[in-house]
């Protein structure tokens, strides 16, 4: 079993861009973690681990160095993710809040509130402009993500 400092294992792509460990789903029940990769040479060879300790890490995927270190969140952080560009970094987390963070430094560029439960899920639309967030208050909120303002909320009925 592997430890909340142990290197991320190798990757491979699958549908939609999103990563994950090749012998495990996205979320490793034994580790309580969730991977990510960059879709950019930025950031190339770097791997972003979302973990239950409150925390996100980014590791060098070649040498199992820790990059940085994100810490901010008030609860597990759910999932993570770069934005296509690979200079940000945006976390979901059950303290209901999605942050932003230079993916460069590891500093917070923002905190994006409003759900009401815990965000499952945070993505950069494809130009990064946008975040998209999915909570368990059943809606899906959109994002500016330079200015933090809430653009769209989405309920289900």
């Amino acid at each position: 079993m592997a430890n909340a400092l142990s290197p991320p294992p190798k990757t491979e792509r699958r549908e939609y861009g999103t990563w994950a460990r090749a012998d495990k789903p996205p979320f490793s029940a034994d580790t309580k973690t969730r991977f990510s990769a960059p879709h950019s040479a930025l950031m190339e060879g770097a791997s972003l681990r979302a973990s239950a300790d409150k925390t996100a890490r980014i590791w060098d995927a070649i040498t199992g160095a820790q990059v940085a270190l994100l810490r901010g969140h008030e609860d597990m952080v759910l999932s993570a993710a770069f934005s296509v560009d690979g200079r940000r970094i945006v976390t979901a987390s059950a303290d209901k809040t999605a942050r932003i963070w230079d993916a460069i430094t590891g500093a917070q560029l923002a905190v994006l509130r409003g759900h009401e439960g815990v965000v499952e899920g945070a993505v950069f639309s494809s130009d990064g402009r946008g975040v998209a967030t999915a909570s368990d208050d059943k809606t899906a909120r959109m994002w500016d993500a330079v200015s933090s303002a809430q653009l769209a909320v989405f309920a289900r009925a």
